[in-house]
Parts: structure tokens; sequence; C-alpha cells
């Protein structure tokens, strides 16, 4: 998978503001717990505000009113575009 797509992979992972563990997302990108977060490093420099919890229940979640460049606007209306195909 190219770069862009595991970014947005995660941000898509990333938009139900539900705080996602480093293992979740390495599980379900699937690469490196490693290589997440070097990618979550990424988005912040691109402008995506990402909070990162940490401890027992820590993890990353992803502020929808802080996000740059419409991001969430172009994952949420691709997936209405799929449903409404289906």
């Amino acid at each position: 998978m190219s770069k862009i797509g595991i970014s947005l992979k995660i941000l898509n992972i990333l938009l139900d503001e539900n705080i996602h563990k480093t293992d979740e997302i390495s599980e379900k990108v699937e690469i490196p717990k490693r290589i997440v977060r070097w990618y979550i490093n990424g988005l912040l420099e691109a402008g995506m505000y990402i909070e990162s919890f940490t401890g027992r229940y820590g993890g990353y979640v992803l502020k929808k009113e802080y996000c740059q460049n419409n991001v969430y606007k172009l994952l949420t209306s691709k997936s209405n575009i799929k449903n409404s195909a289906t």
C-alpha cells in the first residue's frame, strides 16, 4: 500500500473520535507499531489535529473540528458514495 493510502487508512480509523491504541491501528493497517507512530507524526506535520493520550488507556484520537484541508469531508463523502452505490 502507498504512503498516502496508509495515511488515509489511519485517518479513517481515527475519525470516530474514540481513542485508538497503537496496537489496534497497527493490526488494522497491517504495519508495525513503530511505523504507526511515524505516520502519525507525519499527519501532525501535515496539520491534522491528533491528540495522544498516555497510560494504560492511552492512544490516539482525531478531532474533526481541527482538521485542515477538508480531509474529514473527503473521507466521509467517499464513505457516502460507497454506501449509496450498494
